[in-house]
């Protein structure tokens, strides 16, 4: 993204947090790094480009959906209950 775009993002976003902060609902954000998916895999044109790009994750894999949404299950728990207005990175 330019950073103008990352500008205008990150004020809507705030806008959002702001807005519904006052009737008590968070807003977080997750933006995941690459997931072992279908569609990812379908992503990467072969198998065999698929492979190379999972051995040079930096741990040497891709997230699974379950680690994903086990993050959003923390985020939606009153566990998470002071977190507003985040971005979670979870990209291993």
């Amino acid at each position: 993204m330019q950073q103008r775009q990352v500008s205008s993002h990150y004020r809507n976003h705030w806008q959002v947090v702001m807005r519904y902060a006052k009737r008590k609902k968070r807003v977080n954000v997750i933006s995941p790094g690459p997931i072992d998916t279908p569609l990812a895999r379908k992503l990467y044109g072969t198998e065999g480009g698929f492979q190379k790009a999972y051995k040079q994750h930096p741990r040497g894999s891709f997230g699974k959906p379950l680690e994903i949404a086990k993050v959003v299950y923390f985020l939606s728990s009153e566990d998470a209950s002071y977190i507003n207005g985040h971005n979670l990175v979870v990209d291993g």
